[in-house]
C-alpha cells in the first residue's frame, strides 16, 4: 500500500508532463503552419517584388505573439494578407468537425449555381451566370462547365438569333475556367486573357471547346459536341460595380473576340489571377499570383470599363439596340 501511495505522485507528475508535451507539440505544429504559408504567400504573392517582407513578418509577430492553435494560424495569416493589401486575397477557415459523415453530409448539399436562360424578343439568346464562388470541388465545377454548355447549345435551335446577351451584373467570382470554357463555342479567338506574373513574364490564357490553359497548364477540359449554329453574332455583356473576380475575367474574355461589347458600370477591380491552397490547418488560402491585361498588353487594375456605360437596370435595352439596330 505504502510502495502505490509513493508512485500516485510520481503518475501525477509524469501525466503533467505528458499534457505539457503535447500542447508544445501542437503549438510547434500551429508555428510551423504559419512559417510554411508565410512563405508561400512571400514566394507567390502577386506583390512579391513591392514589399519589404521581414517588416512585414515583423508586424505580424507583433500582433500575434503567440500562435498555439488554429484560431492563432488563421488570425495571423488573415493579418498577413491585410498588410500585403493586394485587394483580392483572402482565407476561409475551417470548420471545425471531426465528424467524417457530417464534413460527406454538407459537402452532398452543395450544388451548382443556378443557370438562367431566356429568348429574349423571340430572337436574342440570353444567359445569366452568377459565379461559382468558393466551390472549389472539382465535380461540381465539372459539371458546372457542363451545365452551362448545355445551357447556350439549348438557346442555339436555330440560325435566326441576331445576338447573345451575356449578363455578369452581380457575378461573385469563383473557379476561373468552367464559365470560360462552358460558353467557348461563342469565341471566335481562342485568346482569352494575358496575365503578368510575379516573375515579370507575359503569359496567354487559351480556350477552346475542349480545353482551357493558363499558360501552359491545363485547368480543366470538357469533351462534349458543340456545333454552335448562332456564332459570329454579335455578344453582349453586362456588368456593374458588383461584378467581380472571375465575373470580371470573364467579360474581359470577350473583348478578346470580335463583334462584342461590354454594357452598364464599371467593375469592382478584382482583376487578378487566385490561386487556391488547401492548407495543412484545413483552411484555405486564396492568394493573387498575377494581374490580368487586355489584349493590348494595358494593366486592368482599377476594373473594367463598359463600352457603353449605363444605368444597371437599362443596360439590357442598350444591349438589346445594339444587337438589332447597331446603336
Amino acid at each position: 500500500m505504502k510502495r502505490q501511495n509513493k508512485l500516485k505522485p510520481l503518475c501525477i507528475i509524469l501525466s503533467i508532463f505528458i499534457l505539457l508535451s503535447c500542447d508544445n507539440f501542437i503549438k510547434s505544429e500551429a508555428e510551423k503552419n504559419f512559417e510554411e504559408t508565410f512563405m508561400l504567400i512571400q514566394n507567390k504573392s502577386v506583390k512579391k517584388n513591392d514589399l519589404d517582407w521581414n517588416d512585414l513578418k515583423k508586424t505580424v509577430r507583433n500582433s500575434v505573439k503567440n500562435i498555439n492553435d488554429n484560431d492563432d494560424f488563421n488570425l495571423a495569416i488573415a493579418y498577413t494578407i491585410k498588410l500585403v493589401n493586394d485587394g483580392h486575397s483572402k482565407i476561409l477557415a475551417s470548420k471545425k468537425t471531426n465528424d467524417n459523415k457530417t464534413k460527406k453530409s454538407n459537402s452532398n448539399k452543395l450544388d451548382i449555381p443556378v443557370i438562367k436562360t431566356k429568348i429574349l424578343e423571340k430572337n436574342i439568346g440570353y444567359i445569366k451566370l452568377s459565379g461559382t464562388n468558393h466551390i472549389t470541388d472539382n465535380k461540381l465545377i465539372e459539371k458546372y462547365t457542363l451545365e452551362i454548355r448545355k445551357a447556350l447549345l439549348g438557346l442555339d435551335k436555330s440560325e435566326e438569333l441576331s445576338g447573345w446577351i451575356l449578363d455578369l451584373r452581380t457575378h461573385g467570382g469563383g473557379r476561373l475556367s468552367c464559365e470560360s470554357l462552358g460558353l467557348a463555342p461563342l469565341f471566335d479567338n481562342p485568346l482569352v486573357g494575358i496575365y503578368l506574373n510575379n516573375k515579370n513574364n507575359y503569359n496567354e490564357i487559351t480556350c477552346t471547346n475542349q480545353d482551357f490553359k493558363y499558360g501552359n497548364q491545363l485547368q480543366e477540359s470538357l469533351t462534349y459536341n458543340s456545333t454552335l449554329l448562332n456564332k459570329n453574332k454579335k455578344i453582349a455583356i453586362l456588368i456593374d460595380k458588383k461584378t467581380a473576380s472571375s465575373g470580371e475575367f470573364l467579360a474581359l474574355a470577350f473583348k478578346f473576340q470580335n463583334n462584342s461589347k461590354t454594357f452598364g458600370k464599371q467593375t469592382i477591380g478584382m482583376t487578378s489571377h487566385l490561386a487556391f491552397y488547401e492548407l495543412k490547418s484545413g483552411a484555405i488560402l486564396f492568394l493573387a499570383q498575377s494581374y490580368y491585361y487586355d489584349i493590348n498588353r494595358n494593366l486592368i487594375k482599377e476594373g473594367i470599363i463598359p463600352d457603353v456605360e449605363c444605368d444597371s437596370e437599362k443596360s439590357i435595352s442598350k444591349a438589346m439596340d445594339w444587337i438589332k439596330n447597331g446603336i
